[in-house]
């Protein structure tokens, strides 16, 4: 029992101390957390608010380090999400920002000059012009510019609610990692997530029986084709595709 207690008590220090720790959160949770903590605007893709990641939690979220959590957002999210930071003039007084619109301006932005938003050591991008600090200061105060980070996903995601060939089907990805369920013979499925192919395995509770599987997701992210199988029966593997009824599972 005393080496239990010590254990708590050890454990109670770390946490006091700030020491940080693995935690699944809400993608869009943890994005907050972080301007909250340094007021710096950050702006995460709609379609990930529902994604839970797996982060390294950390008190000490600062301007200075700020940069670093962003990337580990960006990171943990599913593969082929990325990151960029611009330089805009605050929001006019009463209007406020929504992720998707500061999304589009900055995607419009890279339709013009290409990739916007890189970060290179030793420069400062503002307006698709990459400027040394020293030049780029007058720039900022001049006109008031505000750093302002965005994070956006790849072509799409499997997470979301689902019309499929066999019923609704909600899925969950948590890092590379899917799991859900669908209608059919009260279905449960999971697996992994590489680029754009799904694969898994489903199990039907109603009959117990199962299989492999893999889906495709669509270029837009709003559609998937796909094949299934059984473990137990020789045969040819069935078409199952979906049609997305909403991002959030």
């Amino acid at each position: 029992m005393t080496f239990n207690i010590r254990l708590l008590l050890g454990y109670a220090v770390l946490v006091s101390l700030g020491f940080a720790r693995q935690q699944s959160i809400l993608a869009s949770e943890f994005a907050s957390s972080l301007t909250k903590a340094t007021g710096i605007g950050l702006y995460l893709d709609p379609r990930a608010d529902s994604l839970r990641v797996t982060v390294t939690s950390d008190p000490k979220v600062t301007a200075q380090n700020f940069e670093d959590h962003v990337q580990r957002l960006a990171k943990a999210l599913p593969q082929g999400s990325s990151w960029a930071k611009l330089h805009l003039p605050p929001a006019p007084k009463d209007k406020v920002w929504k992720a998707a619109d500061v999304i589009a301006y900055a995607r419009s932005q890279a339709q013009l000059y290409g990739t916007v938003g890189a970060t290179e050591a030793g420069t400062v991008e503002i307006l698709s012009q990459k400027l040394e600090p020293e030049r780029a200061k007058p720039v900022i105060e001049a006109l008031n510019l505000k750093p302002v980070y965005i994070v956006v996903l790849g072509r799409g995601t499997f997470s979301g609610t689902w019309n499929t060939t066999y019923g609704q089907m909600m899925l969950t990805l948590t890092g590379q990692r899917v799991a859900g369920t669908y209608t059919s013979g009260d279905g449960v499925i999971e697996g992994t997530v590489t680029g754009d192919i799904m694969r898994f395995r489903w199990l039907e509770r109603g009959s117990g029986r199962g299989g492999p599987g893999a889906f495709t997701l669509s270029e837009d992210g709003n559609s998937f084709t796909g094949r299934w199988g059984y473990d137990d029966v020789d045969q040819e593997p069935g078409p199952w595709t979906g049609t997305r009824v909403s991002h959030a599972p």
